[in-house]
């Protein structure tokens, strides 16, 4: 798949599917590792000369206009980042031509959270028409939402040009090598509270990992049983974290990695009481030799909280997308991208 490097945006509007659903406290943004990850595609955009068209979303709003959701404030800390001023479009759902007026006067504008219009989630096409009208070129640089077929992911690359984010093409670059060509021993590390949606992809991922660590609720899953690589918890702290034997138990295979992918904590971190087993693991794999790769909010989040997120060589943008792009090698905007590129 290409990205928009490999074609001329000079005097184009591009409209560039972004990675906007960060940790919120108080109306703020708690964590901005994801609009960092994107300010190389914005500013080579805008240094080409293109007009930058932002799209995106923040959490699950059940109705237009929910103040919880606006992103109002994720645009202005994208802003302080680039040092650049971003005009946001808030009516544009009621007044669609604000988007080409503001467009027309900012070299960078955003426009508000799509899910507070239903037909995003639906991947409605009518609702990917409008917001293709906006724009001559598409640019997608969110990969977390890479596993998603929504109107602003999948269906509007059947109306404009479509192309990778330089972010999102390292994304690609970095997890199809550990799938296709990794390092061995391949040690991941699986946790998290969502069990019900990785154990299928645990599966996936066993045909080539060598060894798959599990904590968090999937310690608890009986369908891992009897698959090939998959370790299992030795002792546990109720049924919110992995004990000391545990973490002895992981180490060996830890310590013999020299390739290491890390989703979803194996305790519940949060919780002082329950952040043993996630710090400990944490460590030790900080101060392994191997090629580390994490990715998922809370396990950055955690490793933000123990200080050790740079001590890893890779920190995906991803969680969901990361698990199944691993299990399964390619994602739905994948396919439709690849499908919808101009030659």
């Amino acid at each position: 798949m290409k990205t928009f490097a490999d074609i001329s945006v000079s005097g184009k509007k591009i409209l560039v599917r972004c990675d906007l659903d960060v940790a919120m406290e108080d109306g703020a943004v708690r964590e901005d590792f994801r609009l960092k990850a994107m300010i190389p595609t914005i500013e080579t955009l805008t240094n080409e000369g293109a007009k930058v068209i932002i799209l995106g979303h923040l959490g699950r709003p059940e109705k237009m206009g929910d103040p919880e959701f606006t992103l109002e404030p994720v645009i202005k800390r994208l802003a302080e980042l680039l040092q650049k001023e971003i005009t946001f479009v808030a009516d544009w759902f009621t007044n669609p031509e604000a988007v080409n007026t503001a467009s027309d006067n900012s070299p960078i504008i955003a426009l508000e959270n799509l899910r507070y219009d239903p037909r995003e989630e639906d991947d409605d096409h009518e609702f990917s028409k409008i917001l293709a009208q906006f724009g001559e070129i598409y640019v997608n640089e969110a990969f977390a939402t890479a596993h998603r077929a929504h109107a602003s992911t999948v269906g509007i690359t059947a109306y404009l040009p479509s192309y990778l984010g330089l972010r999102h093409a390292q994304e690609i670059e970095v997890l199809l090598g550990v799938r296709e060509n990794p390092s061995r021993p391949l040690v991941m590390i699986m946790g998290g509270g969502k069990a019900e949606t990785k154990i299928p992809l645990v599966s996936g991922m066993s045909k080539y990992a060598d060894t798959i660590l599990v904590g968090g609720k999937l310690m608890f899953a009986k369908e891992l049983e009897g698959i090939k690589g998959v370790r299992f918890p030795v002792d546990a702290n109720r049924i919110d974290d992995i004990g000391p034997k545990t973490v002895e138990h992981f180490k060996k295979y830890i310590d013999g990695a020299n390739m290491i992918v890390w989703n979803g904590p194996v305790g519940k971190y949060e919780d002082e009481a329950f952040r043993y087993g996630t710090q400990a693991v944490a460590e030790i794999v900080a101060q392994s030799t191997a090629q580390k790769i994490i990715g998922g909010g809370d396990t950055v989040a955690a490793l933000d909280l123990f200080g050790m997120l740079d001590k890893m060589d890779f920190v995906s943008t991803g969680g969901g997308a990361m698990l199944e792009l691993l299990a399964y090698g390619t994602l739905p905007v994948h396919q439709a991208i690849a499908e919808n590129q101009s030659d």
